[in-house]
């Protein structure tokens, strides 16, 4: 519609000056024209005119009648026929002076608009870079400004590792475990999610002019003393998603603690009384209990023996006598696995009593409450 304003503005124009004499014009005379009507209207600022007489087109001009102009615009006009004169009076009303400031205006907007392109795209268009050693070197330059920014956040000093792959940028973040251990291991979910968040929402910002922009950041924060990965994540599409690990060094006090209350305290270093088919008894001696996170919230534990020479006597062990106790036993140490971390002892807790030879010879697996005897080489 802006064109349309446009034109009618300058029909207008065109015609106010064919009819108003000039000193270059020829001296009076009398022509007869061919005028075309076709039913033309004037339109000003999206609005239709009504005008006296209908305008006209002669020789591809069109003629809009003064005094109709002059009511459209609010001009007076008059004609001084002694002088052979038209007298044109008054100007714009105010508020087509302020519709035509507003439009000079948005037009300046757009002007500058399209100046600060056309020089960014020039400054790109003369100095080329190459995307991907643009975005190594921007990784390299944030493995220290991130250690700075960051540093001592949640009270500890993180250390960064960032890599260009393929698909994603891998970032590693450390921390010495010897220092700082325990105070991760105090902290919330909450309190990591916050973190990966704010360290990913950094690298990305600082990576928003290349064609890594949208990537995906996967990776890991890792305790490099105790060589232990204690969180994996991902962030992509403004939001992180991890798991949290136990730490080796955790899960060693545990089952230390495990040993020492239950083992030792309650079983006397050794497996409940064990029969035989035939009606022997025998104990295996436990040497020692190792317990590791095999998944985000899943936990097994092993429990070694001294299996010595009691080889046949396994194998010839009475399951129905000795299930019971045995259960006990495992669920004994099953519950305070899952009562530490707040898991089922049931669902998310297996256990397995190993030879203490051979940690790959397993005499008895537990799972969903339920037992199950392997026969072991004599």
């Amino acid at each position: 519609m802006k064109h349309k304003k446009l034109l009618s503005l300058c029909a207008a124009t065109a015609i106010v000056s064919s009819i108003i004499p000039a000193q270059t014009f020829a001296a009076s005379t009398v022509k007869y024209l061919e005028a075309h009507y076709n039913n033309i209207r004037v339109m000003l600022n999206d609005q239709y005119k009504e005008t006296a007489i209908e305008p006209f087109i002669v020789d591809g001009t069109t003629y809009v009648g003064l005094r109709d102009l002059a009511t459209i615009f609010n001009i007076d006009a008059e004609w001084d026929g002694a002088n052979q004169l038209v007298i044109l009076e008054g100007s714009w009303t105010a508020d087509m002076e302020r519709y035509y400031e507003q439009e000079l205006y948005t037009t300046r907007l757009y002007v500058k608009e399209l100046e600060e392109k056309v020089a960014q795209y020039e400054y790109i268009f003369n100095n080329p870079v190459d995307s991907g050693s643009e975005v190594s070197t921007i990784l390299s330059r944030l493995e220290t400004e991130l250690a700075d920014y960051f540093e001592d956040e949640l009270d500890i000093v993180w250390e960064f590792e960032l890599r260009e792959k393929s698909s994603y940028i891998d970032l590693v973040i450390e921390f010495d475990g010897d220092d700082y251990l325990d105070t991760y291991d105090d902290l919330r979910t909450s309190e990591i999610r916050s973190f990966l968040e704010d360290v990913c929402d950094y690298i990305l910002d600082e990576l928003k002019n290349t064609d890594a922009k949208d990537s995906v950041i996967a990776g890991e924060i890792y305790d490099y003393d105790g060589k232990d990965v204690l969180t994996s994540f991902t962030y992509e599409d403004d939001s992180v998603s991890f798991s949290k690990y136990v730490s080796s060094s955790a899960l060693m006090a545990l089952a230390d603690d495990i040993y020492d209350d239950i083992i030792i305290d309650e079983y006397d270093e050794a497996l409940p009384r064990l029969t035989t088919e035939s009606g022997s008894r025998f104990w295996l001696d436990i040497e020692d209990l190792y317990i590791y996170e095999e998944d985000e919230d899943f936990y097994s534990f092993y429990v070694e023996v001294d299996l010595g020479n009691y080889a046949s006597y396994w194998n010839d062990i009475d399951e129905d006598t000795v299930t019971s106790d045995l259960k006990n036993f495992m669920e004994d140490i099953a519950s305070e696995i899952a009562s530490e971390y707040g898991v089922s002892y049931r669902y998310d807790v297996e256990g397995f009593i190993v030879n203490a030879d051979d940690d790959d010879e397993v005499l008895l697996e537990y799972e969903n409450r339920t037992l199950t005897f392997n026969k072991v080489d004599e």
